[in-house]
């Protein structure tokens, strides 16, 4: 990597790690600790947030990375300078990148990782191979430990290389001010499976894979398939309702602790699962044909008890803000136009933003400048802030208000409460609630 290249790098990197901090709320690393420092390492993480996770790493993780990306973002020249030469990224070709009846070649990515674990260098490879967004760890390539058996092999495993597994947890990949939680693994040492892969080489890749599988399994939320994912979001839902977690660590242990648990009464007692399923089933198809959250129906229920004169008042303020902040809903229009790949949404806000939120902010605070003396100006800059941060609240303020108004309403309320103190109860006699 050259001078350049790692100036480019520190300036992209610190960026990031700016915007970041902006656009989520909060994020945490667990394990610190064990982030490695001067030794050859492959990450492995799971992979939920398509373009966002190689950043997050590159702020998280010391020195230089590597990223190992589709090979169909090499294919033009400008992209392959870019992803070349500013994103220090190495091409990998999968099935679909290669001729009908081609075998996928990628000895050159090996060679190239090879080269850079040699002198002490880090990789991001994703072992998912791929991006999704659910609450479950996909099956994993073995590329991965392919290439980290290779460059242990070339120095006889006495390389010091290790995969180094983390987990990450988004609270919501799309939404601004999301919260993350990153846990760092415990290090997998190459050099420890030289005799195994003398042995067969076939058996010690799968058995690396698996190490990875089990701590990326352990640090995330994993559900086995659709039913068990929805299921968990269902009583995740009235758990939060009834206060039985707050914030988003509690969230994580919670779903970890329940996750076991319909799993087990599946499997046990299939028939009883299928009973809870159908009321969780009936009971949310109700909220969402009625356009109600299990929240405004519980009795924990505390947030906002909103006015209509409230919300009348705050108005003024609201439309007078939105006039001034309005740049901050231009990325998720441009989204939804674009229509891409739901992974997309967070980092292609990011990128909007990134251009037109200063932007706007800069034309802004000049007209200002010229149009008012210089105390005047600092005054209305600072009141066009506060305006600001009155925008996400009286949002939320209102959206209580018209939930609240929307049950209130409701023509069946005794029987969707009845329905709802049924489903709690036999959730809490088989232990999920």
């Amino acid at each position: 990597m050259s001078w350049l290249q790692k100036i480019v790098y520190v300036l992209l990197n610190t960026l990031a790690k700016t915007v970041f901090r902006i656009y989520f709320k909060r994020i945490t690393i667990l394990d610190k600790d064990r982030i490695p420092k001067g030794v050859p390492t492959i990450i492995s993480p799971n992979h939920p947030n398509t373009m966002v996770d190689p950043v997050l790493m590159a702020g998280i993780l010391p020195g230089w990375i590597h990223f190992l990306a589709n090979y169909g973002l090499f294919k033009h020249p400008v992209t392959h300078f870019i992803m070349s030469k500013l994103l220090f990224s190495i091409p990998v070709k999968r099935a679909k990148d290669v001729a009908p009846g081609e075998k996928v070649n990628n000895l050159a990515t090996i060679k190239i990782s090879s080269k850079v674990l040699a002198n002490k260098g880090t990789i991001f490879m994703g072992p998912e191979a791929t991006s999704y967004s659910y609450k479950r760890i996909r099956p994993l390539k073995d590329g991965i430990a392919r290439i980290a058996l290779t460059a242990a092999k070339s120095q006889k495993f006495k390389s010091g290389l290790i995969i180094q597994p983390i987990g990450t947890n988004y609270s919501d990949p799309t939404a601004f001010q999301s919260e993350i939680i990153v846990r760092v693994g415990e290090p997998i040492r190459i050099d420890d499976f030289g005799i195994d892969y003398r042995k067969d080489k076939n058996a010690t890749s799968e058995k690396v894979m698996q190490k990875i599988r089990q701590q990326l399994e352990e640090m995330t939320i994993h559900t086995e398939d659709e039913i068990e994912a929805q299921c968990l979001e269902w009583i995740r839902m009235m758990a939060y309702s009834n206060g039985t977690y707050q914030g988003f660590e509690e969230q994580l242990d919670w779903e970890k602790e329940t996750i076991p648990k319909i799993r087990h009464m599946r499997t046990s007692n299939h028939t009883r699962f299928e009973i809870i399923w159908e009321m969780l089933y009936d009971y949310f198809n109700i909220l969402g044909n009625a356009q109600l959250k299990d929240s405004t129906l519980s009795i924990n229920n505390k947030k906002h008890h909103a006015s209509q004169l409230m919300v009348i008042m705050g108005y003024p303020i609201y439309l007078i803000a939105l006039l001034f902040h309005f740049q901050w809903k231009i990325p998720n229009l441009i989204f939804e136009k674009l229509k891409l790949y739901k992974s997309y949404t967070t980092m292609v806000k990011i990128l909007t933003g990134l251009i037109i939120v200063p932007l706007w902010y800069i034309i802004l605070s000049l007209i200002i400048l010229i149009t008012l003396s210089t105390p005047y100006a600092i005054l209305c800059i600072g009141c066009i802030i506060l305006c600001g941060t009155f925008i996400p609240y009286y949002e939320e303020f209102r959206n209580t208000l018209n939930l609240n108004k929307r049950w209130s309403s409701y023509p069946h309320q005794e029987s969707m409460l009845n329905q709802r103190n049924t489903l709690v109860q036999k959730l809490k006699e088989n232990g999920l609630l």
